[in-house]
């Protein structure tokens, strides 16, 4: 049986599927309309990330089509509650809204793990925060780990229209740093041709969250994507080598490696 790799536009997908439904093995993922590769840019016609990957390999285990769509953030919920689609991804149990009871909802296992972080100049590295001023955030973002900073006036956030121009506003030296997550940052560096010209700094806020599946009529399927998800883990380790993504514990254990041999130069 053929598997359905495809990401649909949402216009055409609505109308396809309102006209002619699904196959029994179909099942439509909804994910963030946003490239936040290597993690997952489910706009891309080939290789749409490190998530993708992995639930294309759990489909064809199974013997599922995924049908994949990118959808607004907000809509995508939306969409999850009316049944329209069937997972969501990425989701996590603490972004829940009024919109949306968790206790309705069923999550897998973490598919992999995100970590928010600042980039900074690397002649910046462990400075601290006492002397940040400028965050530079893409729009549609919220800084949360800044929270007590931004609210009482020491830290001002400069909001840009996506990743790429809040590294680039890091580089000219307009912000301080960028609250971007560190593999994304470390990709957008990486096209540029110079991933090293900025750098996470530990010792700023930054954010650990798992990137989870979620659904509201299809628990028994997430149930089997934990066990695949267990039963492969050396597997899904080469795959995360492949998109060049590493776990907190040895970013954070790099960066402030880093931050200790600065202070010993200076």
């Amino acid at each position: 049986m053929r598997k359905l790799v495809k990401c649909l536009a949402p216009i055409l997908w609505l109308t396809t599927f309102a006209s002619f439904g699904k196959s029994d093995a179909a099942f439509v993922v909804g994910a963030q309309d946003i490239n936040y590769f290597p993690h997952y840019s489910f706009k891309e016609p080939k290789d749409k990330g490190y998530a993708w990957a992995v639930l294309d390999e759990f489909a064809k285990h199974e013997g599922l089509d995924f049908i994949y769509v990118a959808l607004p953030i907000k809509r995508l919920q939306k969409e999850l509650i009316k049944g329209t689609v069937d997972f969501a991804y990425p989701d996590n149990p603490k972004w829940q809204s009024s919109e949306i009871n968790t206790k309705t909802k069923a999550f897998s296992a973490p598919i992999t793990k995100a970590m928010g972080g600042t980039m900074v100049l690397p002649v910046n590295l462990g400075r601290g925060i006492e002397y940040f001023q400028l965050l530079g955030v893409p729009l549609g973002f919220t800084p949360i780990m800044w929270d007590q900073w931004i609210s009482r006036g020491s830290v001002k956030v400069v909001s840009v229209k996506d990743a790429d121009a809040a590294l680039q506003m890091v580089k000219r030296g307009r912000v301080d740093g960028a609250d971007i997550e560190y593999h994304v940052a470390r990709h957008l560096l990486r096209l540029a041709g110079n991933e090293r010209a900025l750098v996470l700094d530990p010792s700023l806020p930054y954010d650990i969250v798992d990137f989870q599946l979620s659904t509201i009529r299809h628990a028994a399927i997430l149930k089997k994507l934990d066990l695949f998800l267990n039963s492969n883990q050396a597997r899904f380790e080469v795959l995360k080598a492949r998109y060049n993504l590493v776990a907190p514990a040895q970013i954070l254990s790099t960066k402030n490696a880093q931050i200790e041999q600065t202070e010993k130069v200076n």
